[in-house]
């Protein structure tokens, strides 16, 4: 077996590869939804600080618009009556007001800073104490209790503005967040779809080498024994290991096999051509007169060595066809190639009064004429035994893009499709029976698809409409014909 590298850029093993594809399509994934967690826990606690801290301004304000009220109303009663407790009231009230408008500035910032406060400031420096004459305020404290009604009132609607200002901000704080997790997931779904096309092509890569491995061994092709190109995990690399040893066996047992028929079919020769002698000897009567039984007897058995010696012949044809280089290829006429086959058959074909229809649109093709001869007889010979009687037998040649396609069609009874893909297979012989005195041997078809292989071609059976069956040959057109 092949020692194999360690595949130290990857994961080595199928299941670690297929965990590590998990976990980082998994992560990125997991990181969103912590950092959105993190953010809506905190938009959360932020809204619920903004809404207490709304809720404690406006009461914080709207106590104060009382409290500027009623500080008013003891201010102006304590003037009229003079009357002590209205003036303890009022400095209570003061106090109060003072205190909660000092808070009311340190939790709204902007307020403090305002020229409402400067005022409201100013206003309650000034109306520390009750100043009163005739019953009234003096013109003073008139002025500045109507500058501090003013204010109150300013400070009042000042509040509220900044409380709705803080919502809208709140709401534009939420908006930029939405905006922001919208664009960081599609960034991570189109991370993770990329990283699920990398770790898809990392897993169907190697079982798509594998499967071209599988394929070139269904086609009879050879494998490189080196896994060096090959990059997968563990288990798929083991398993193209174990495919290549595969591939070495059945070359090692084809070659076998192909010995073992070459060395059958020779022993076999010897005491056939020792049998053909004595057949003939008997034939001619040297031994003696012969009896019209014995006659019939010794024509049997000439027959039967005539059909044993072709079964043999093929069996070597196919094995030296399957082990050698294909001769010269050449420019081949195939008016008179063609000619020659039907010409070879007439005997045959007269006798099921079949008639043959020649019609070459291309007379030139590039082959080996040996091996296209013996691929155009068998298929015509094939044509004449199993074809109908009286029926028509087509041989035509035309071009179709740049290769030159010969047909050779017949009446009959047409090839099963289930057998279609099996009838180039050594020794395969389809259900329909040959019709003559020597029967197929089940190679001719398998030996003319290698012919037509070493060749640069092709040969297949093909549908016809004016036909039953049709085989076609596919061969490289020659330079001037293109």
């Amino acid at each position: 077996m092949i020692s194999l590298k360690k595949w130290r850029i990857f994961p080595r093993s199928l299941r670690q590869l297929v965990i590590m594809a998990f976990w980082m399509v998994l992560l990125p994934l997991l990181v969103l939804a912590y950092q959105a967690y993190q953010s809506l826990d905190q938009l959360s606690n932020q809204a619920a600080i903004t809404n207490k801290n709304a809720l404690a301004d406006t009461e914080r304000s709207e106590v104060m618009r009382n409290l500027a009220i009623e500080m008013e109303g003891n201010y102006r009663r304590y003037c009229v009556l003079r009357d002590k407790t209205d003036d303890d009231m009022y400095q209570q009230r003061y106090q109060q007001y003072t205190k909660l408008f000092s808070t009311l500035k340190q939790t709204i910032i902007p307020l403090s800073a305002s020229k409402e406060a400067d005022v409201l400031n100013t206003s309650l420096e000034t109306l520390k104490s009750i100043q009163c004459e005739s019953s009234e305020p003096t013109k003073e404290m008139q002025q500045a209790l109507e500058q501090f009604s003013y204010a109150n009132n300013r400070i009042v609607v000042l509040t509220k503005e900044i409380i709705f200002s803080r919502g809208e901000q709140l709401q534009m704080a939420i908006a930029e967040k939405g905006r922001y997790f919208g664009w960081q997931s599609l960034i991570v779904f189109v991370f993770s779809l990329i990283l699920i096309a990398l770790f898809t092509r990392m897993i169907i890569g190697p079982v798509k080498g594998i499967e071209k491995m599988i394929n070139r061994l269904g086609e009879g092709r050879t494998l490189s024994n080196n896994l060096d190109a090959f990059q997968g995990p563990r288990e798929l690399r083991s398993l193209a290991q174990r495919i290549i040893w595969l591939s070495e066996r059945l070359a090692w047992l084809e070659s076998q096999r192909h010995e073992f028929l070459r060395h059958i079919s020779h022993e076999l020769k010897t005491p056939l051509a020792s049998m053909r002698e004595g057949t003939e000897l008997l034939a001619d009567e040297v031994a003696g007169p012969l009896t019209l039984d014995q006659k019939e007897v010794v024509s049997i058995l000439d027959n039967s060595s005539k059909q044993l010696q072709l079964l043999i012949e093929q069996l070597l044809d196919y094995n030296r066809k399957l082990s050698e280089v294909p001769q010269q290829i050449e420019e081949v006429d195939l008016t008179h190639l063609v000619n020659d086959v039907v010409l070879a058959h007439s005997l045959p074909a007269r006798a099921k009064e079949i008639k043959t229809i020649i019609s070459l649109n291309l007379t030139k093709c590039r082959a080996e004429a040996t091996l296209l001869s013996r691929v155009i007889d068998n298929l015509y010979s094939n044509a004449v035994h199993y074809g109908a009687e009286s029926g028509n037998i087509w041989i035509s040649s035309y071009q179709v893009e740049q290769k030159i396609v010969i047909d050779i069609a017949n009446k009959g009874t047409p090839i099963p499709e289930s057998e279609q893909k099996m009838i180039f297979e050594p020794f395969f012989q389809g259900s329909l029976l040959r019709k003559g005195a020597v029967k197929g041997s089940g190679l001719g078809l398998s030996i003319a698809h290698d012919c037509i292989k070493r060749m640069e071609g092709e040969l297949s059976v093909v549908p016809s409409d004016y036909a039953d069956v049709c085989f076609r040959i596919e061969l490289p057109l020659l330079s001037e014909n293109k």
